[in-house]
């Protein structure tokens, strides 16, 4: 098995929490210690005190990402992937925090697993991990804003990693409308281009539903071009997150770059921890989660 050296960075960026539990109620509670983790914007999640017990809820979504995993889990999990298997003869957090037909998500590989139990005879149980190809509901778009003031022709090409094509057709399109011009589709902070509704009408093309990398070129064709290059290529990871794939053209040069839910390219304001859609996080503290007083 394929060894995921961005578990171990992720874990060991955050500290152990001890004495966790299962509740009566099947949920995971951690008690009687303190982790205090910063989260994106900076606050911190003080995990229980003398008196105070947390119980993590069960998450049943599709995708469930592994650095949203409380830490115990989260632990158990990178030994189950990393080394082939993880067994106990005690509690196994994982299955008790997802529904059984939800995927690992491991966001920095952008890789899904199914997860398996086998109880062994000695009174063990044992938790695997299979890496399984999953699909989208809807599929990703790849969108493109014209900035320049005349209409321009590209040719955009979307093929598999293994050099398989999905798209290969060439587009006329005009300038955009009610699309602001950006200088940077990469850096975290993203600067504001406009309304969704408006970059919903933007030409562009679906991806194909899979979860996983796709290359994409684009080159603006015609005479007239005076860029240099007037191509560009990206290998572009669709995952749960994943919004539009964003190609502007300007008088200047083609931009690239991965438009995610929330981050802050149709909103003036972030308003989540992550920026993302994601339904199993309650934001600004991380996994769905209540305090319990003891």
């Amino acid at each position: 098995m394929k060894r995921r050296t961005v578990i171990a960075g992720t874990g060991a960026a955050l500290s152990a929490i001890g004495g966790g539990c299962l509740g009566t109620d099947g949920e995971y509670n951690d008690s009687g210690s303190s982790d205090n983790r910063d989260d994106d914007n900076g606050s911190s999640d003080h995990r229980g005190d003398d008196n105070t017990e947390i119980e993590y809820q069960r998450c049943t979504k599709p995708f469930i990402p592994f650095s949203e995993l409380p830490v115990k889990a989260r632990n158990q999990v990178e030994t189950a992937v990393e080394e082939g298997d993880y067994t106990t003869s005690e509690i196994l957090y994982y299955p008790e925090l997802v529904g059984e037909e939800s995927a690992l998500w491991i966001e920095e590989d952008n890789q899904y697993y199914e997860h398996r139990l086998e109880e062994l005879s000695n009174n063990k149980v044992t938790l695997t991990f299979e890496e399984i190809t999953p699909t989208r509901k809807t599929p990703a778009e790849l969108k493109l804003s014209n900035q320049t003031e005349d209409s321009v022709t590209v040719s955009i090409t979307i093929s598999s990693e293994e050099d398989e094509v999905f798209t290969d057709e060439e587009l006329t399109i005009d300038p955009a409308e009610n699309i602001n011009e950006v200088d940077d589709l990469t850096g975290r902070v993203r600067e504001y281009v406009g309304e969704k509704r408006d970059a919903e009408n933007l030409p562009g093309y679906s991806f194909p539903e899979k979860l996983q990398g796709y290359d994409v070129s684009v080159t603006l064709l015609g005479d007239e071009s005076k860029l240099d290059p007037n191509s560009k290529t990206a290998t572009v990871n669709i995952d749960p997150w994943f919004l539009y794939y964003w190609i502007q053209i300007s008088e200047d040069e083609i931009l690239m770059g991965t438009v995610q839910e929330n981050d802050g390219t149709f909103t003036e304001h972030r308003d989540s921890k992550t920026g993302y859609q994601w339904e199993c996080t309650q934001p600004p503290e991380g996994w769905p989660k209540k305090r319990v007083q003891s």
